[in-house]
């Protein structure tokens, strides 16, 4: 049987006993439908906040890395996701401490500034990001199972994907998100501890890999050129991504409780680490076991088929498959509440949020049919999510009121000087337009802090 066909059918099966039974208080009642009840446990979150923070990006993306650029440049790979998930419990602390019966970040930017525009902004933002976040997920799962399978096409297995995923998180809401994520990153972290270990027995031994790897793609740590490219690029890519994911904001909400939602980052933080060390030493495995790479994207598949062969990758199959959904269903639950929540407040909460779902799924799959490259995806993107990043924080960790009016226009002017340069392939450095859309915007909000104190020490 076709290895993807049977992954196809366990992927399916498992989905659907993940979500049965849930109660029809998380399925047709607002409150459970978009956040849990605010009661999900913590341990829950912190699974479901890494399997959709880590994308198949991530997984596609840890083999390049290692096959093509070393153990320096995966290392700071790994370290920019790890450092920015774990800062990102205390924004969550912040956001449920200021604002803990919200239902989308966007609705707190509209309470906290008062600017029309700049909430506008951040429902739009948002949007996108749902619709890249489904696009560049089918994306990287359809350049991976193009190799296991031998009878599918890439077109037919991202619409059996995208199919599946919209359908349970119509039906279940936040509530299936949250359970099929932690099963799915349960599965993420069995292939790549046991499939990692096995690889590593395989080929030697830990010294053997390491020995051969670091030999074959040495590097210095402490280069400035791999600290900024992949290190500070990826550091700004994943702050700007998970600052512009209304998703992450919607599970902190589900927590409810500040304390807890630091816990769960923080375990988060871990469950990625051991995810990602076990993707690394497969990929790095290859190095030992004298087989021809087709892509330095495939290296740890192509490992897990040198030393495990048809099961091994059925059920790697499986586990990418889940890690797949696990953010495209993520996605569609945050595309679904900013929907229902802020564009059409008035209407069926739960209507409104489903139709918005198949909506973003309906131009996320049309874009995900073009197969763009992963890192043009999330490099052009990038530079747009950056711009949302000083003023949430400012937001979150200030309470200072300012006016956002200039802000806002820096934000439009910044974002549309990137669209045209992007538009017209003018060959300006991604550090460089990634830094100005993070500072400027920072910029304006500090002159403007700074306008607030001086005010305040006049009139004492």
């Amino acid at each position: 049987m076709d290895i993807m066909l049977l992954s196809l059918l366990l992927y399916v099966a498992l989905a659907f006993v993940s979500v049965y039974g849930i109660n029809a208080m998380y399925r047709n009642n607002k409150l459970g439908f978009f956040v849990s009840n605010r009661e999900a446990p913590w341990w829950q979150v912190g699974f479901s906040a890494a399997a959709g923070f880590m994308y198949m990006f991530s997984i596609v993306m840890t083999a390049a890395f290692a096959a093509t650029k070393g153990w320096v440049a995966t290392t700071w790979f790994v370290l920019a996701y790890i450092t920015v998930i774990t800062f990102y419990g205390y924004v969550g602390r912040q956001l449920l401490t200021k604002f803990p019966n919200g239902f989308t970040f966007s609705e707190y930017i509209k309470n906290r500034y008062e600017s029309p525009g700049l909430t506008k902004f951040y429902q739009i933002l948002h949007l996108f990001a749902a619709v890249y976040m489904i696009t560049a997920n089918m994306t990287g799962f359809g350049m991976i199972a193009e190799y296991l399978s031998k009878d599918f096409s890439y077109n037919i297995l991202i619409t059996v994907i995208a199919i599946t995923a919209l359908s349970y998180s119509l039906w279940g809401g936040i509530k299936a998100s949250l359970r099929t994520d932690t099963i799915q990153m349960l599965l993420i972290l069995f292939v790549s501890v046991i499939f990692g270990t096995y690889a590593v027995f395989s080929a030697g031994g830990l010294g053997n890999v390491l020995q051969n790897w670091t030999a074959a793609k040495p590097g210095n740590f402490f280069d400035p050129a791999v600290m900024l490219d992949p290190g500070l690029l990826l550091f700004l890519l994943f702050i700007g991504g998970i600052t512009a994911d209304n998703g992450h904001f919607q599970k902190q909400f589900s927590v409810g409780n500040p304390n807890k939602i630091v816990k769960a980052y923080f375990f988060a933080a871990l469950v990625l680490l051991v995810a990602h060390i076990g993707l690394v030493l497969l990929a790095a495995s290859s190095f030992s076991l004298g087989f021809g790479l087709i892509d330095p994207k495939l290296a740890g598949v192509q490992t897990i088929d040198f030393t495990l062969g048809y099961w091994g990758l059925v059920i790697f199959g499986l586990a990418i498959l889940a890690k797949c959904s696990s953010s495209i269903d993520t996605a569609f639950n945050s595309a679904g509440s900013i929907v229902a929540n802020d564009l059409f407040p008035n209407k069926n909460p739960i209507l409104a949020s489903r139709l918005g779902m198949v909506a973003v799924m309906v131009v996320a799959y049309a874009i995900a049919l073009l197969k763009i490259d992963l890192m043009i995806l999330i490099a052009t993107f990038g530079v747009f999510r950056l711009l949302a990043v000083a003023p949430t924080m400012y937001a979150l960790f200030v309470d200072n009121k300012i006016k956002m009016q200039p802000v806002f226009y820096t934000m439009l002017a910044t974002g549309a000087v990137g669209l045209v340069i992007i538009i017209n392939k003018i060959p300006v450095d991604k550090i460089a337009m990634s830094l100005v859309a993070l500072i400027l915007p920072a910029m304006v909000i500090l002159y403007q802090h700074q306008k607030v104190k001086k005010q305040e020490l006049l009139e004492q």
